[in-house]
């Protein structure tokens, strides 16, 4: 289950989210050797709190940017977009917009630069000031790890009664800092012990799927991407699943 999940959402991920497609208007970056010489080219990287849409504009009545070839690959259109795997650099402002430019992943850059509101880009400076620190026991437990390769899969259970995508997000960046801050890491977190013994199962169907879905509320991959309830998907839907993800 693993690890075909791992190839859809890297699938998706490629396609779709923080996604390649192709704008001939749009000119790379400073060659990186002239930043270096000149302090004043060196551009701020900036970390992407949230999912965004790029625009032609600086207003939400601005033209989405269209991403050329996912419409193309998936016979529907998709917009140019970022999200919080991807780090950008600020090319110009207006009011409370940011003209970005997508630096990783670096396959990016040529692609994805437009418009998105400021207030979804957080400072290099800021990151310590949003760390925050849990217990174990109180918060989580870790119900087990296990290695795959070189990547350390950890198998979390939940504490908190109350919970959503960003206190999930902060949780999981937590346990990989404190547990495998050196290494390729999946952090897995499940609110409730009753489904433990179907993580590893493969392939898993019909209730069990649902059930594992309803309470497989968070994965951290080891390259920094999260999935907020990663098993409420098609397949959720056509097994029956009666709480689809909001």
């Amino acid at each position: 289950m693993k690890k075909s999940l791992y190839f859809l959402f890297t699938s998706i991920f490629i396609i779709i989210g923080c996604n390649s497609g192709h704008n001939p208007n749009h000119t790379s970056l400073v060659n990186s050797t002239e930043s270096t010489q000149n302090t004043e080219n060196v551009k701020v990287v900036y970390n992407v709190l949230q999912s965004s849409d790029l625009y032609s504009e600086p207003n939400e009545a601005a033209t989405k940017l269209i991403n050329q070839k996912a419409t193309k690959a998936l016979g529907e259109v998709h917009y140019l977009s970022i999200d919080k795997t991807c780090k950008v650099v600020v090319l110009d402002s207006n009011n409370n917009w940011s003209k970005i430019q997508v630096v990783e992943p670096d396959w990016l850059n040529e692609s994805h630069i437009g418009w998105v509101e400021t207030k979804i880009l957080q400072h290099p400076d800021d990151v310590e000031k949003d760390l925050t620190t849990y217990e174990e026991n109180k918060d989580y437990q870790v119900l087990y790890s296990k290695y795959v390769g070189t990547t350390n899969n950890i198998y979390i259970l939940l504490l908190w009664k109350d919970f959503d995508e960003d206190r999930l997000e902060k949780l999981a960046n937590y346990i990989k800092r404190e547990k495998s801050p050196q290494e390729n890491c999946n952090i897995n977190i499940y609110d409730s012990k009753d489904i433990v013994h179907l993580i590893e199962k493969y392939p898993i169907k019909g209730q069990e799927y649902v059930d594992v879905a309803d309470h497989y509320v968070y994965m951290l991959t080891f390259d920094g991407m999260g999935w907020y309830y990663p098993l409420k998907d098609a397949l959720y839907i056509e097994y029956g699943g009666k709480k689809p993800k909001q």
